[in-house]
């Protein structure tokens, strides 16, 4: 029997600790906390639980540890039905957050350490990844000198699909997806490499983009002059022409969108609502677009607007598996 194919999801796994007080700011230096607990993070490895509850195959690919203290992480991917067998793995602690939330105010404060943690190379992706086994590959976008040529090597891939597909042969090319999370323009070679660009206010802001709307437009047409300026010698030239769906969510402004038709539409966002918890709220919104596409087959959308009402829910609960109760309460609703 043939195995369906995969979302895999490339980028970081990251251990958070998670410390929940009462009172802020601290009393001398000390604080009584609340609750406390572990959970498995990272862009990317959120990305696959979000996926992953909502009922796609999917897969993690980055580097894990091999050290007894971080089997949690090992344990939580399995326990899901997340795939990590084609993950590299190592011998020193894996990257981990300690994060102090403050119940009252709803605020938080993230120390984080990766002690040197090695990055994904692409010697790592040619290696391990099987790209027969996929649908849609997603990369938290991080590392552009290693992270193009794997993108490059999925774009051959699809080439060599349609070139050598019969008229009968249903075998479809992989989307190609890419988070601009991190505040650097170093990820725009990234982009124009593109199916699906997520474009993070971070980011935009950095870049000097004051809107969402702004953003999507301003980014579109620098996309295009990247494009045109790409080294006439640069043997992946053909491969990096993309005219990619654009989306850009903006907190409390709403979501941005201008699809790779040139349609453009704003997702308004909803009335003000009790948050408890926003760690992990991105991640919920960009995997519920990959799996409103991937695997409902929705427009561009109505995979935005899907995600949007996902990720305004998850906000009100702490943590991702909330993301259940309201798959029962979407099902109840039709019934």
């Amino acid at each position: 029997m043939t195995q369906p194919k995969r979302v895999l999801c490339v980028g970081m796994c990251v251990l958070n600790v998670v410390h929940i007080c009462q009172e802020y700011p601290l009393k001398d230096g000390r604080t009584r906390l609340s609750e406390g607990y572990w959970q498995r993070s990272g862009n990317a490895s959120n990305n696959c639980t979000v996926l992953r509850i909502l009922g796609s195959e999917c897969e993690f690919f980055g580097i894990l540890s091999r050290a007894p203290a971080f089997q949690f992480l090992i344990d939580d991917f399995k326990e899901r039905g997340i795939v990590i067998d084609s993950c590299p793995r190592v011998d020193i602690y894996q990257p981990y957050s300690s994060i102090l939330s403050c119940r009252p105010t709803n605020t938080f404060t993230i120390i984080h350490t990766d002690m040197g943690f090695p990055i994904l190379r692409f010697h790592h992706f040619k290696q391990y990844v099987k790209l027969e086994n996929y649908k849609w590959i997603h990369f938290e976008g991080r590392n552009p000198w290693e992270t193009k040529p794997m993108i490059n090597m999925i774009r051959r891939f699809n080439e060599n699909l349609k070139s050598n597909r019969g008229k009968d042969d249903d075998v479809k090319a992989i989307t190609i997806s890419v988070e601009l999370a991190k505040p650097t323009q170093d990820l725009l070679p990234l982009a124009i490499r593109a199916d699906v660009l997520f474009v993070g206010r971070e980011f935009a802001l950095h870049i000097g983009w004051k809107t969402p709307k702004q953003t999507i437009f301003c980014l579109r047409e620098l996309l295009t002059t990247l494009q045109l300026r790409e080294e006439k010698d640069d043997n992946e030239l053909d491969l990096c022409f993309r005219s990619p769906h654009i989306i850009c969510p903006w907190a409390d402004t709403g979501v941005d969108v201008l699809t790779a038709n040139y349609e453009y539409f704003h997702i308004p966002s909803s009335p003000p609502i009790h948050i408890i918890d926003t760690l992990g709220s991105g991640d919920t919104f960009v995997g519920s677009i990959i799996h409103a596409l991937s695997h409902m087959k929705y427009s561009v959308q109505e995979a935005v607007e899907f995600a949007n009402r996902l990720a305004i829910y998850k906000m009100q609960y702490r943590g991702l598996d909330c993301i259940k109760d309201y798959l029962t309460q979407q099902e109840e609703e039709e019934d």
